[in-house]
């Protein structure tokens, strides 16, 4: 698989590049992927920190004419700092799908169009989610007096909506950068999915 920084190499060669995959059956790769974040408190509070490291393996199923089956399986996940910035900022969906394997279909440049395993990565990571609000709510019951655990339960579940799921590999890897047109100098603001701008890129350390 090309790195992001071999991509981006491709850009500058051209005044305009349209960024598309060339893999082969059976490529394998694993990406490092480090996201750092950091919250103000109110009233002059400090800042809390977080920094979450995800290893990620990629492995091309199948390649034709058509495009490609990509199998995705985020294989261990760390976060070190404050859990609560990074349950806000940071990517709450690896945490649920640690060792899940999800099998993405993409067209002939390398942009996913579809979860080919949808259905089955939606009940594995709910039955995980369900789990841990369990678990949180048991461990403090009172909770509950500010956030019914229905009401967490159903906030949770809009992460595994298929274009939130897609988006969150995007945002972690060079798959957001397949099937676009590009010239030197373009640039990108890039919103998680929590709708919060990160404070600095994300950075991929192939290995």
């Amino acid at each position: 698989m090309l790195s992001l920084a071999l991509l981006l190499s491709a850009v500058g060669l051209s005044a305009q590049t349209l960024i598309k995959a060339n893999f082969h059956k059976g490529d394998t790769t694993v990406y490092q992927t480090v996201t750092k974040g950091e919250m103000a408190l109110p009233m002059g509070g400090g800042n809390k920190q977080f920094t979450s490291t995800a290893d990620t393996r990629f492995v091309v199923l199948d390649a034709n004419p058509q495009g490609y089956k990509i199998e995705v399986t985020t294989i261990k996940q760390n976060v070190e700092g404050d859990d609560e910035v990074a349950s806000q900022m940071g990517n709450q969906l690896d945490g649920y799908i640690v060792n899940v394997p999800v099998v993405y279909q993409t067209d002939v440049n390398g942009k996913i169009q579809k979860i080919v395993n949808y259905q089955d990565v939606v009940a594995k990571a709910s039955k995980q989610a369900i789990s841990n609000i369990d678990s949180i709510y048991k461990a403090n019951p009172e909770i509950a007096n500010a956030i019914p655990k229905e009401k967490m339960i159903m906030g949770v579940s809009e992460l595994f909506d298929e274009k939130n799921v897609i988006s969150a590999v995007e945002q972690q890897s060079v798959f957001g950068m397949y099937g676009k047109t590009l010239k030197t100098g373009d640039t990108e603001n890039m919103t998680l999915a929590q709708g919060i701008k990160p404070l600095q890129p994300m950075m991929l350390r192939l290995f």
